[in-house]
């Protein structure tokens, strides 16, 4: 059967892929692949395995520095995959999509979710976190302007903070005397940062014009800053669109 004749192709190219390992030949291409086919065939353990030995025996392959860094990531091994982002980034500087990764990482740091998805409290490290994440998305914009995933997180980024202190706000009174000077400080604060995400969102959805996630962060951002005409066109948008 086809099947059957897929699975032997199949054992037939892990067997050679590991007898080009044991007699070090082409060791970058056999691991990658040897890794790769064994991710496919569902044998996650042996992967990781064979990734680890991939791993001893080329330290400074980026393929398998990279695949690693993906392994931390669904590990939740924050950490490890900074570790390994940074090796990456130092290894290849133009590579938007690690400056991406990495900033992805600090911004999960900094904004860690309950089980319902909800965000805690500012740890003390938030400033450092949040700031590098920051510099990763900007950097990963400037190598290249159009990647959508770094404009739309960028965006994010500052649309929670403008929510953040917005809930800070709201637990104050503008009424009361005393609460006044927190109170429009902090409001400054959630307005400034909806302005910053404004442009992220709105150049994130210029590459990829079907984004509603852009949309109906944009349409609160216009209604937040009372731009009526831009509110309106955005709702336009969002009636063709779903």
């Amino acid at each position: 059967t086809v099947a059957a004749d897929r699975a032997e192709n199949t054992a037939k190219l892990q067997k050679y892929y590991e007898q080009m390992i044991g007699s070090k030949q082409r060791l970058s291409l056999s691991y990658n692949s040897l890794v790769d086919l064994l991710y496919k065939l569902n044998d996650s353990t042996n992967a990781i395995e064979c990734l680890k030995k991939g791993r001893l025996a080329l330290p400074n392959d980026l393929e398998l520095l990279k695949k690693e860094i993906n392994y931390f990531i669904a590990k939740g091994k924050s950490m490890d995959a900074l570790n390994n982002l940074n090796s990456a980034i130092d290894a290849k500087p133009k590579d938007e999509l690690l400056y991406f990764t990495r900033g992805n990482i600090y911004d999960n740091i900094a904004n860690p979710r309950d089980s319902q998805g909800k965000f805690g409290q500012r740890k003390k490290n938030y400033d450092e976190m949040i700031g590098k994440a920051e510099a990763d998305y900007k950097k990963a914009i400037e190598l290249n302007p159009e990647l959508f995933v770094a404009l739309y997180n960028l965006g994010v980024l500052y649309n929670n903070d403008g929510s953040y202190w917005n809930t800070e706000a709201d637990k104050l009174s503008a009424d009361k005397t005393s609460d006044k000077p927190k109170y429009d400080e902090y409001l400054k604060k959630s307005n400034d940062s909806f302005k910053k995400a404004m442009p992220m969102f709105e150049k994130a959805l210029m590459n990829n014009p079907k984004s509603t996630s852009c949309m109906k962060a944009l349409k609160q951002i216009y209604a937040r800053l009372g731009m009526t005409k831009e509110l309106n066109e955005i709702n336009e948008r969002l009636k063709t669109a779903n």
